[in-house]
């Protein structure tokens, strides 16, 4: 296969994935830079240095995946580039196994860059080896290709050695001039050594069983092509160990809807129907929705005023050839719409319009699902991308919103798909959706308007998963979960090493003790107690390194915390712990202990703290806390100035270890300028 060939390949087959919008090759700085209309995600390859061997290519690429970063950029830069890694995999594994190529020494690097836009991605070095007589498929230059295509090599042959013996490998000279006939001696004893025999054959059993339909009690017999395998299943209806994790196993892989709540008989489907939500709503891929209603000649008065405050938000497909057509507007005084998105004279494009002040959307295509956002205030937005800014203010006087239309005079529609609507006006949504007796405000209850009479198609996208054959009767031994709460339970000193799962703490007001001197627990379990009131000496004496689980918490924002986490000296990091709206002098005391905390590094801080922490056991046995976390703790503080309060006696009292004055410097007028008092 050629350099050019490889290329081109790689391209066709990115372009194949659906998180692909295009792929190119050369200088990545000249082209997204040159290109601000480019596509994301973009694939691109960059050349390094090729050679070649008496039977490979050995080309040397960059391949690249760059995407746009949006909203929260931190998070959006994670997924872009755990996603491009995927991307880069799966393009590189589906070359090489249809191609009999080999990619050597894969490493993906992430990074971000600023071309014409902010962007993040992945990129990866790589040497394919790339067979020399290989000849590309001639369908794979068709541009109808599509992925995935299993490529048939009559002169691949593939010999699988079993036992021992002479093995012949015919190939058709007039077709192959390779080597001709090969005999190989195969001089194996699969019943012999260990790591020949008994691994071999163990999965070559294994990769046999994998077809058995392991349903009840017996032996099975299959047959495969060498010998019998015989399995025996464990007993379904034993003890706890093998009855609940079998019976637990089994649903997991093969029951859609069985919930296993307590002790008896369940009987298993692969499948059972899957009713979706009452809400319809299409999303902006077009794949997952529920309904939708073709409109025709039929337009809606959607029942508001327009306003500068108006958020429209429409899912809609349609034929972008229709020009000078509204998929909804308003006008004034029967003359040009205000507020408006359509598809005007120039075909393969959108206009947001408000006041006549236009933005316009480029490279519209035909028989997709588009989503549309528009208002004065945030600009006109497709597929969640903003597009611009509108210029001019609403003049003269406005008329109604008005669904596939921009009139109730005549209609200039767009006609097309139309899915979930929302408008919002004087801070309220309304959720308009596709009904079978026409568009519904769900938000009212009441059926829209029609302004404008055509023809209304309703769909209902109901995805139904049929109901699959009966698996077994599974008899399931479950422990019974027992409530906190409602038996007063606490478990300081016991030896297990997590939290078990028959624990419920549905419910509880008070964790006070519950697991002090809980030494073998290995990890902070994750707790939902939005209820608890009192966190005081919850992990006392426990041995946790990484309180990063309490995160994920959900509790009161102005529990007691006095120490939750005392005389831990285990404890390297933990996460800010939000204490807003506290009303407890105890509350910021979590870390209370007779000698430093030395391990202890990585702090988010208290959020909110109001009240004072001046026990020399508490933060100044916090000594080694990285400068990060000591701006942690100061930009958590209470802001009594900002809120133009005065600390009582008991607030506003803040004392620290002196490293932590030392790091800091004089960043510590982020908390004295809050009102706060700090000391060593």
């Amino acid at each position: 296969m050629t350099l050019y060939e490889t290329i081109d390949l790689l391209k066709k087959i990115a372009l194949k994935h659906p998180n692909i919008g295009s792929a190119s090759e050369g200088n990545i700085y000249e082209y997204m830079n040159a290109n601000p209309s480019v596509k994301y995600g973009v694939f691109f390859i960059t050349q390094g240095t090729h050679s070649q061997d008496e039977m490979f290519n050995h080309f040397e690429f960059t391949l690249f995946y760059v995407d746009r970063l949006v909203d929260d950029m931190e998070e959006n830069r994670l997924q872009i580039q755990s996603i491009g890694k995927e991307i880069l995999s799966n393009i590189l594994t589906f070359f090489c196994e249809e191609f009999d190529a080999e990619c050597e020494n894969i490493s993906f690097q992430p990074f971000t860059q600023r071309f014409v836009d902010e962007t993040a991605g992945i990129y990866s070095t790589i040497t394919i080896d790339v067979p020399k007589d290989v000849i590309c498929p001639e369908e794979y230059w068709n541009e109808n290709w599509a992925a995935p295509v299993t490529v048939i090599r009559n002169q691949d042959k593939r010999v699988v050695f079993t036992e021992n013996g002479t093995y012949t490998i015919d190939y058709d000279p007039t077709i192959y001039t390779g080597l001709g006939n090969v005999e190989v001696n195969v001089n194996i004893d699969v019943n012999s050594y260990y790591n020949q025999g008994k691994t071999d054959g163990v999965n070559e059993q294994k990769s046999k069983l994998e077809s058995i339909s392991i349903t009840e009690n017996g032996t099975y017999n299959k047959e495969d092509g060498y010998n019998h395998i015989e399995v025996n299943v464990p007993d379904l209806n034993g003890d706890y160990n093998e009855g609940y994790n079998q019976g637990q196993a089994d649903v997991a892989a093969n029951a859609r809807v069985l919930n296993v709540t307590e002790n008896g008989n369940y009987l298993s489907k692969f499948s059972d129907p899957i009713i979706p939500t009452t809400v319809t709503g299409v999303y902006a891929d077009g794949t997952n929705f529920y309904s939708y209603a073709y409109l025709e000649g039929i337009s809606y008065d959607s029942g508001f005023m327009v306003s500068e405050d108006m958020k429209v938000e429409i899912w809609w497909k349609g034929d972008v050839s229709n020009t000078d057509k509204n998929l909804f507007g308003s006008q004034v005084n029967n003359n040009d719409a205000i507020f408006k998105i359509r598809i005007p004279f120039a075909a393969y494009r959108f206009d947001g319009e408000i006041a006549m002040g236009a933005v316009t959307y480029l490279n519209a295509e035909s028989d997709r699902w588009y989503h549309f956002k528009m208002s004065y205030a945030d600009g006109f937005w497709v597929d969640d991308v903003k597009i611009g800014d509108f210029s001019r203010n609403i003049s003269g006087t406005p008329d109604k919103l008005y669904i596939n239309s921009n009139t109730p005079y005549s209609f200039n529609g767009a006609n097309g798909y139309f899915g979930m609507i929302k408008i919002t006006t004087n801070g309220v949504e309304n959720i308009i959706i596709p009904t079978a007796e026409g568009l519904k405000n769900i938000t009212t209850n009441e059926i829209l308007q029609v302004a404008q009479n055509g023809s209304y198609t309703f769909t209902e996208n109901m995805p139904i998963y049929p109901e699959g054959e009966l698996y077994k009767t599974i008899n399931v031994n479950v422990i019974p979960k027992i409530n906190v709460q409602e038996a007063g339970l606490k478990f300081g000193g016991s030896t297990f090493t997590e939290v078990p799962e028959w624990v419920d703490f549905e419910g509880i007001t008070s964790l006070n003790g519950i697991f002090s001197n809980c030494g073998n627990l290995v990890e902070l379990p994750i707790l939902n107690v939005p209820n608890c009131a009192d966190f005081d000496s919850v992990f006392l004496n426990t041995t946790f390194a990484d309180l990063t689980n309490i995160q994920y918490w959900v509790y009161p924002k102005n529990a007691k915390w006095s120490q939750a986490f005392g005389q831990n000296y285990e404890i390297e990091k933990c996460p800010a712990i939000y204490m807003e709206g506290s009303t407890d002098y105890y509350q910021g005391y979590p870390f209370w202990g007779y000698s430093n905390y030395t391990k202890f590094t990585d702090f988010g801080g208290f959020i909110g703290l109001k009240y004072s922490i001046t026990q020399d056991y508490s933060l100044p046995y916090l000594s080694n806390l990285t400068y990060e976390s000591c701006i942690n703790v100061l930009n958590g503080l209470y802001d009594f100035t900002g809120n133009g309060e005065v600390p009582n006696s008991s607030q506003g009292q803040l004392k620290v270890a002196q490293s932590f004055i030392d790091k800091v410097g004089d960043k510590i007028s982020i908390g004295t300028s809050r009102g706060w008092t700090i000391t060593a």
